[in-house]
């Protein structure tokens, strides 16, 4: 990916915007615990404080789905979003693994075949894929991408109930744990594409959690936009007038790839002080 510099910052600031939440498309389920607890952060700091990341083309929101739902259940119209271009070859879409610890392989196995699983085995990408240190499977399941992804929700929840814990790691990090023996399995969902995205999220469908990691140029986070704008009672015009005066008052910062702040971002970040 090619590296950004400061002279970068106008251009993907111009990108961030309010927008109609309405007419924004979500990809992935909610999860209630998770509603929950950024519901419980904007009643107490009454901000937004990062955008969303929406595909400018097809309304299509690719990271930020919990808090399109907790600014709907607040009441509003708007959202303070970052728009992107998904067809761009810069934005990339990966798959969540589910790295498995605690959980032997032949209870593991088991509680497989007790869900009336099979697999065989292989490394077929369009399939859910079992990895061991030594050898890999894959489920012998005909499906869609998306049914797909609740299938490996499903075995993830049995797993936990029996002892097991569960991390997500991309692939590359998630084989590698595997390698240095830091799990014991890993169970990854198939390759999810863009057009998969956009066609599960304008089809009124979902992904389940936790299934897509999308990684565009540079993130723009800390804008702290109030939520109060994002209501009815303003307009759209009014909200991306105070937008712009915030921006202007703020001193942008470049992060480098791996920063850690509320999680580890795999893309440059513009942090705003």
């Amino acid at each position: 990916m090619t590296k950004n510099t400061s002279s970068d910052f106008s251009r993907y600031l111009s990108n961030v915007k309010v927008v109609p939440l309405g007419e924004l498309y979500i990809h992935e389920e909610i999860i209630p615990s998770i509603l929950d607890e950024i519901l419980r952060s904007l009643h107490a700091e009454k901000i937004q404080k990062d955008p969303v990341i929406v595909d400018r083309e097809s309304n299509v929101v690719l990271d930020g789905m919990h808090r399109v739902a907790a600014l709907k259940e607040l009441g509003a119209d708007k959202i303070l979003a970052l728009l992107v271009d998904y067809s761009s070859p810069s934005v990339q879409v990966k798959s969540w693994c589910r790295s498995i610890k605690d959980l032997g392989r032949e209870e593991l196995v088991s509680r497989l075949k007790s869900m009336g699983l099979a697999f065989s085995r292989g490394d077929r990408r369009r399939r859910i894929r079992l990895f061991f240190p030594e050898e890999t499977y894959s489920f012998d399941v005909e499906a869609s991408v998306e049914e797909l992804s609740h299938l490996v929700k499903k075995i993830e929840d049995q797993l936990k109930s029996c002892g097991a814990r569960i991390e997500y790691d991309v692939v590359e990090d998630a084989v590698s744990k595997l390698k240095k023996g830091e799990v014991e399995a890993v169970i990854s969902l198939p390759e999810i594409s863009k057009e998969d995205v956009v066609r599960v999220a304008r089809s009124g469908q979902v992904f389940a959690h936790k299934s897509t990691r999308h990684i565009i140029p540079m993130r723009v986070l800390r804008v702290n936009f109030p939520i109060e704008y994002l209501m009815p009672e303003h307009t759209l015009e009014e909200a991306n007038e105070t937008l712009a005066r915030i921006l202007k008052s703020k001193k942008p910062r470049l992060l480098p790839p791996g920063s850690v702040l509320d999680r580890r971002y795999e893309e440059e970040v513009i942090l705003l002080e």
